[in-house]
């Protein structure tokens, strides 16, 4: 990481959607980072991770994989925050909706099939 430890969560959200949708790992890293705790591969298909876990602060075990960005948001928010995610990250879910629905437009518009 570059120095970043916390960022604003619309960023947080971009980083949601791209791991997602795209695979993009930087999440993952910014994660263990952020928290200091290493994530674990929990499974692989064709010898490439697919889901990963983590401890929680207050000690639950996490598990993150790709699926839906509003899933991942969901998970991300556990594994930073506990049960109180929602009052953490209160408006995390909206900014993860809007940027999924980006996403989906620009590559509409682009004429490529759209991120599910």
């Amino acid at each position: 990481m570059s120095g970043v430890v916390w960022m604003d969560k619309t960023h947080l959200a971009e980083m949601i959607v791209a791991f997602a949708l795209e695979g993009d790992e930087k999440l993952l890293q910014w994660l263990g980072y952020i928290t200091g705790r290493k994530l674990d591969v929990m499974e692989s298909e064709h010898g490439k991770p697919v889901s990963w876990v983590i401890d929680s602060p207050g000690g639950m075990r996490v598990g993150i994989s790709r699926s839906d960005p509003i899933a991942v948001a969901v998970q991300i928010g556990f594994a930073l925050a506990d049960m109180w995610w929602p009052f953490v990250l209160g408006d995390l879910m909206d900014l993860v909706k809007r940027e999924w629905r980006r996403k989906r437009r620009c590559a509409k518009s682009a004429g490529k099939q759209a991120p599910e």
